[in-house]
């Protein structure tokens, strides 16, 4: 995955884009939220179709994640990002517990923090 180093206006996103964190087969999000300089929520998507949808109601089998991305203006004049997020599945056994809370999360937690340290460090190098 390469990253901009610069912002693109028309990389700008919109409801229902989709973001893919990586090449075809890589888990890929949809916009489901967004108010532009705020906050964006993405939501997993199905692997096949890239579209976010909720479980149906009394679904035994489902994945549900979503993530948010939050700015906030501080008193000090600078912006603080906070991200957050969540996710849902069933059924609840070893496997499947094995495989999103004891492999997914930490690997997820070591690119989440890699992510935002490369977004500090580029906007601190930017505000001077």
């Amino acid at each position: 995955m390469q990253n901009a180093v610069s912002i693109h206006p028309e990389w700008e996103l919109k409801l229902g884009d989709r973001v893919r964190l990586g090449p075809e087969g890589y888990p890929v999000h949809q916009v489901v939220g967004l108010e532009r300089g705020k906050w964006l929520l993405l939501a997993g998507a199905d692997f096949k179709t890239a579209v976010a949808t909720l479980p149906e109601p009394g679904a035994t089998q489902y994945v549900n994640y979503s993530w948010l991305f939050h700015l906030t203006e501080q008193a000090d004049g600078s912006t603080r990002l906070l991200t957050r997020n969540r996710t849902d599945y069933a059924p609840r056994t070893f496997a499947s517990r094995l495989t999103w809370e004891w492999i997914t999360d930490p690997i997820g937690f070591v690119m989440l923090r890699k992510m935002l340290l490369t977004i500090q460090q580029r906007a601190e190098s930017h505000s001077h």
